[in-house]
């Protein structure tokens, strides 16, 4: 016979685990080129020129080629790497090279993507009002080698992504130690959920049918409960009767027979008017349980049954929407003289609700059972009492949704300047101011360089998320450490 003795074991939360894409890479997203209308770069860039004067833009003339790569030497020839001059591109200085690294502060650690992508200076046309003819004609002037271009243009359009990226590759620690002191310990709420279908009738061994047997148990358990835990009692199937005629009354029956603070209640009594006779509606009756539970503090819940489903429900969904949710009770499993074969299905109904499954086989068994959880949930309201006198959880909900804030921000900042880039790419193909396949490959490289970036934000917010989870597992067990300590105490004081 399967006997787990505990079945109140929490268990910590367990880090975010990472997510991928199918194949494991980064998340492609589809590319937005949007289109400029074409005013010629040549009259615009002028235009500018004209209206503002000589100014530090403007640069002594040369005769060069507007092709990349085929640019004039000064004896004439064709030098490889040469562009337009400035002054043949309407007196726009020539821009950066590439974007320009910035200090970061002392021992961040950041990978050559990060550092290559968002640990940058802002580019001199990284404002949301881009002038793309102008960034173009900049770009054209820096004279690009056939490899440069993407560098160029990120000098122009790069966006301030250096002091964001650093918030984000810190985020998620601060999870403080733990300080118990007077622990306001939460109310605590055990709610049973009872079989009452027909089949409770049968011996439980000592002259006791399993309801009589579970009557007396519960009692037991009730009387040794904390003084001030409230307790709960749900039946379920004893509506109708075993027949099929009576099926649909029994399958619709439950109803709450027991409620208030554990030690006061009359539950030998209270269950003595409970005639087991109908159906199983297991489903019906973890529904109706949620109604059982208070909305503050911790709860636990226990079913105690002596078969399946028979009316057409779904258990394992219920106790699943039972136990959803961070607050949401674990709900156990005790199966009284069920068959091994019949055991897996209750442990699936245990395991949706977080819970554990135990089997017994008489009246004593379940009597011993239920006295041993009395202790654990005491242990179990004194951690939930460490918990929140260190705030824990709320520390770890807060730095987790800032890391989260931090990221959105940022991915929105990625493709704001993912699209400045395309838009200056559009003002050199308006302008044919470099062949069609050169601009085509460097569409590909820009976007695929922006994908890359927002699959290393990505990277940077689980890692963040990663990183308060632990903390706050740690410092949780340093709290239920404190608060244990503090309970002995206590103990041998009354003792004294």
């Amino acid at each position: 016979m399967k006997t787990q003795p505990a079945l109140v074991r929490p268990a910590p939360a367990q880090p975010v685990a990472p997510s991928t894409t199918g194949d494991g890479g980064p998340r492609q997203r589809g590319r937005r080129v949007p289109r400029l209308l074409a005013v010629p770069l040549a009259l615009a860039l002028a235009g500018c020129a004209a209206e503002a004067g000589p100014t530090q833009d403007t640069a002594p003339s040369a005769p060069v080629s507007s092709t990349p790569g085929s640019g004039a030497s000064q004896d004439g020839a064709a030098g490889p790497g040469a562009g337009t001059s400035a002054a043949s591109s309407g007196g726009v200085a020539p821009g950066p090279a590439a974007p320009q690294p910035v200090e970061t502060p002392a021992g961040l650690e950041a990978d050559h993507l990060v550092e290559s992508t968002f640990l940058l200076a802002s580019g001199e046309r990284s404002g949301k009002d881009l002038d793309a003819e102008r960034a173009a004609a900049a770009v054209v002037a820096a004279e690009p080698g056939p490899r440069e271009w993407e560098d160029a243009v990120m000098a122009q359009v790069q966006g301030d992504l250096s002091g964001p990226m650093v918030d984000l590759l810190g985020a998620g620690e601060g999870v403080a130690a733990p300080e118990v002191g007077e622990l306001d310990l939460p109310p605590l709420h055990v709610a049973v959920v009872l079989d009452a279908s027909g089949s409770m009738r049968e011996s439980a061994g000592g002259g006791r049918t399993r309801m009589e047997a579970a009557r007396q148990a519960l009692d037991g358990f009730a009387a040794g409960l904390p003084r001030d835990a409230t307790l709960s009692v749900r039946t379920y199937g004893q509506g109708g009767d075993a027949s099929r005629s009576g099926r649909a009354d029994s399958c619709r029956s439950t109803q709450r027979v027991a409620e208030g603070r554990a030690r006061q209640l009359d539950l030998a009594g209270e269950l003595a008017r409970v005639e087991p006779t109908g159906w199983t509606p297991l489903a019906r009756g973890l529904e109706a349980a949620g109604k059982d539970l208070p909305t503050a503090g911790r709860s636990v819940v226990y079913v105690v049954t002596d078969g399946l489903e028979t009316c057409g429900g779904d258990p394992v969904a219920a106790a699943t929407e039972l136990s959803r949710g961070p607050g949401g009770p674990d709900v156990h499993v005790i199966g009284f003289g069920l068959a091994e074969g019949d055991w897996q299905l209750l442990e699936d109904v245990a395991e949706a609700g977080r819970g554990e499954y135990t089997s017994v086989g008489t009246g004593d068994e379940l009597a011993n059972l239920l006295a041993d959880q009395r202790e654990l949930l005491e242990e179990l309201r004194w951690e939930a009492g460490a918990d929140a006198a260190a705030g824990v959880e709320g520390q770890v909900e807060t730095l987790t949704a800032g890391a989260r804030e931090l990221a959105t921000d940022l991915r929105r900042e990625v493709d704001a300047q993912e699209e400045r880039a395309l838009a200056v790419v559009d003002a050199l193909a308006a302008e044919s101011a470099t062949d069609a396949e050169l601009l085509d490959g460097l569409r590909n490289d820009l976007a695929q360089r922006h994908d890359r970036m927002r699959h290393a934000v990505e990277d940077a917010e689980r890692q963040a998320v990663n990183r308060a989870e632990v903390d706050g597992i740690i410092e949780r067990r340093a709290g239920r450490d404190a608060a244990r300590e503090e309970r002995d105490a206590a103990s041998e004081e009354l003792e004294r």
